[in-house]
């Protein structure tokens, strides 16, 4: 008897349950994409990480050349041979 009672009253209820939960994915969803960064800040970011990682080449052929190692006559030299 009161195995019945309690699938009725899920049975009642579903609908509700089952209306709370999309809507609580909706909401979800869209706290997500609020917290997300705009396009204008992700151009920035992009950008700013393209400066760091020219920069961090630059460095790098500058330290090359001045340990007295030139890679284009490397360079030429494999493709030579």
């Amino acid at each position: 008897m009161l195995i019945v009672f309690a699938r009725q009253s899920v049975e009642d209820v579903r609908p509700i349950i089952e209306q709370e939960a999309i809507t609580a994915g909706i909401e979800q969803a869209a706290a997500q994409v609020e917290l997300r960064s705009s396009f204008v800040r992700q151009v920035g970011q992009g950008l700013v990480a393209t400066a760091i990682n020219t920069f961090v080449l630059i460095m790098l052929a500058l330290g090359i050349r001045l340990m007295g190692v030139d890679l284009l006559s490397v360079l030429s030299q494999i493709g030579s041979a």
